[in-house]
């Protein structure tokens, strides 16, 4: 456990360093808050509890989707080969890289309570469930993060595909809102994005406690299990392919 966290704050380090990614998640909070607060103040909605809280699970997700460009930074920088052959295991190695991109998006929630005190929201301080929920939030956005590493592994053009992560799956999750036409879809994703049901917690915005957390539970038991055993044969499928190396 000890070197696995050792592992985790070298490329925490490494990953700061990366302007790219240093700055992703602190613009996609900001921004999506001025956007949140310019829309609250047009409607007379400013005394919504939630809008820093939305910046912040923006902000968050949006750190989380660098995990594809993070693997695609390793392999051009000729470092991926050597990251994933190694003792420690290639599940191992692939986890302690692509931890830091959910990470560090955790400075998106006190980012945007700061935003909001700048902005005179009067910003309140979180509750045990909305901690649960950051909690929860972060570990859906690991286990998504693993998950659909492998595939990244695969690529070469990885960082492309950021954006068709990013803003389908807030859709699908229901965070920016529910059409009344795909309440009936959504409901069914909520069992199998842990991001839905997570993003309930924090907002507050759920009827049934004991749904939710089981709705939560069972998306996180699903991605677990494709991103332990999907991973393994992708892993595999990129040696054989020659992936894992920049030429």
């Amino acid at each position: 456990m000890q070197n696995f966290l050792s592992m985790c704050s070298f490329h925490i380090r490494l990953y700061v360093k990366n302007s790219y990614f240093l700055w992703l998640p602190i613009r996609c909070t900001i921004s999506f808050f001025l956007l949140q607060y310019v829309a609250a103040f047009a409607s007379g909605g400013l005394d919504d509890p939630n809008i820093w809280l939305r910046a912040g699970v923006f902000g968050l997700w949006a750190s989380a989707t660098t995990a594809a460009g993070s693997v695609s930074y390793q392999r051009y920088q000729g470092t991926l080969s050597y990251l994933l052959n190694n003792t420690v295991g290639d599940k191992v190695s692939l986890a302690a890289l692509l931890i830091p991109a959910s990470t560090f998006g955790l400075i998106s929630f006190p980012l945007a309570w700061l935003c909001a005190a700048v902005a005179g929201l009067h910003p309140a301080g979180l509750g045990v469930q909305q901690l649960a929920g950051i909690l929860c939030l972060w570990l859906s956005a690991v286990v998504l993060d693993f998950a659909i590493a492998g595939f990244f592994v695969l690529s070469r053009n990885a960082s492309i595909y950021e954006d068709l992560i990013f803003i389908p799956l807030l859709l699908l999750s229901g965070f920016l809102g529910t059409p009344s036409w795909m309440e009936s879809v959504l409901s069914c994703f909520r069992w199998l994005l842990p991001l839905a049901p997570a993003s309930s917690l924090i907002l507050e915005t759920t009827n049934a406690l004991w749904l939710t957390v089981a709705q939560y539970c069972t998306g996180m038991i699903v991605w677990g299990c494709v991103a332990y055993f999907l991973s393994d044969w992708l892993l595999r499928k990129a040696r054989q392919r020659g992936e894992i190396s920049i030429l």
